[in-house]
């Protein structure tokens, strides 16, 4: 230890944080643990302590990440969902994609509600090819984030009002603090089910 010292460098620790068990006040249970400590300790005499200077312990600086998803294609949408008000579903719909951010630290100029282009006379299977854009997503360590994307699936029909068929909620948080942490972009091909 006086070796880092002397060197002004100190050992990081970490300690985890627990809480006390519910039966018994006085005991610590290691498995019920509310997260980690990141710390150090410096322990020094009073005249040395003058010589060290004060470690600066600002925040670390906001990082930016843009998400981007791109929807190729819909298969076995069910149209039962928009059905006639005769109750017969109908054997083709034109359909959109819709994709919404639910982030309060998404700051980009583009809007937080984007969709696509009208995939007409679509019988159950659609295509797309459409990339949904949302940059400026601004991520701070230590505050919370609290980041989804809503999709969905709009039936559109020259006299009435869009129905949705259907959606998914996607929460991003993890991905997000993966491409931070690994400081590198982040790839995903996947089928994402959508329910109505």
């Amino acid at each position: 230890y006086r070796k880092y010292v002397q060197r002004r460098e100190v050992p990081l620790e970490y300690r985890p944080l627990v809480s006390q068990t519910e039966n018994t006040r006085q005991t610590w249970d290691e498995s019920l643990s509310k997260g980690l400590l990141e710390m150090w300790v410096e322990v020094l005499d009073a005249s040395k302590a003058e010589q060290v200077p004060k470690s600066n312990l600002s925040q670390p600086p906001a990082a930016d990440v843009e998400i981007r998803l791109v929807c190729w294609s819909v298969h076995n949408l069910m149209l039962r969902a928009g059905a006639h008000s005769w109750g017969e579903p109908p054997q083709f719909v034109n359909i959109r994609c819709r994709c919404s951010i639910d982030c309060s630290s998404y700051h980009g100029a583009e809007p937080v509600e984007q969709e696509t282009d009208q995939h007409s006379i679509c019988s159950g299977d659609g295509e797309f090819n459409w990339r949904f854009v949302f940059p400026h997503v601004t991520v701070t360590r230590g505050t919370p984030l609290d980041c989804a994307l809503h999709l969905s699936i709009w039936e559109y029909c020259v006299l009435r009002q869009p129905r949705m068929l259907c959606e998914n909620t996607l929460n991003l948080d993890s991905f997000i603090r993966k491409a931070l942490m690994d400081d590198t972009m982040l790839e995903s091909e996947s089928v994402l089910p959508l329910t109505n």
